[in-house]
C-alpha cells in the first residue's frame, strides 16, 4: 500500500534513507551522509511530499517530492529491491503529472538505468558542489521521448 508520510514515520524514513544512501552512494564518505541526516529530518516534516510503500506495517521504500515536481528521494530498502516496489512508488506519483525532474549521480548506474527505463532522459550533467561528484540532472515528460542520451564511457 502506499500512503502519506506521517509525522510518525519521519525517524523511521530518515534512518531509511541514510542507510539506502550509505550503500546507494560509496563514492562519496559516509560523514557527508550522516552530517546531512537532520536536514533530511527537517525536509521531510517540512518541505517534502511524502509517499511511502507500506507493507505489513513495514515502511519498504518512499519517494519524495519538492516543488511539485522534482524528486529529491526515491529509496527502497535493500532486501525489498528489485521487487517492483519503486516501480510504484514512481508511478504513483507521476500519474497525474505532465513533467517531472531530478539529480542523480554518475557514478549510480543503477539509479541512471531505472529512471531511464521509465522514461527520463539526461539533459545536464554538472558538478554537485557539496560533493564534488559529476551528477546529471534528468527529466521525464508525459509522452516525451526525445531527450540526450549519455554513453557509457562519456564524459
Amino acid at each position: 500500500m502506499i500512503r502519506r508520510l506521517h509525522k510518525s514515520d519521519i525517524e523511521q524514513v530518515a534512518k531509511l534513507w541514510l542507510s539506502s544512501t550509505k550503500q546507494a552512494h560509496p563514492f562519496i564518505a559516509a560523514k557527508y551522509w550522516d552530517e546531512n541526516l537532520s536536514k533530511v529530518e527537517d525536509l521531510l516534516a517540512s518541505q517534502a511530499q511524502t509517499y511511502l510503500y507500506v507493507d505489513k506495517h513495514q515502511i519498504k521504500g518512499f519517494i519524495s517530492l519538492l516543488d511539485k515536481d522534482y524528486i529529491g528521494a526515491l529509496f527502497v530498502k535493500p532486501i525489498y529491491q528489485s521487487q517492483k516496489i519503486g516501480t510504484k512508488l514512481l508511478r504513483y506519483v507521476l500519474r497525474n503529472k505532465t513533467s517531472a525532474s531530478l539529480k542523480v549521480y554518475t557514478n549510480n548506474e543503477p539509479a541512471i538505468n531505472f529512471y531511464r527505463f521509465h522514461g527520463f532522459k539526461i539533459i545536464q550533467e554538472s558538478k554537485d558542489l557539496s560533493t564534488q561528484a559529476q551528477e546529471l540532472i534528468m527529466a521525464w515528460s508525459k509522452g516525451s521521448r526525445k531527450g540526450l542520451f549519455r554513453l557509457k564511457g562519456d564524459s
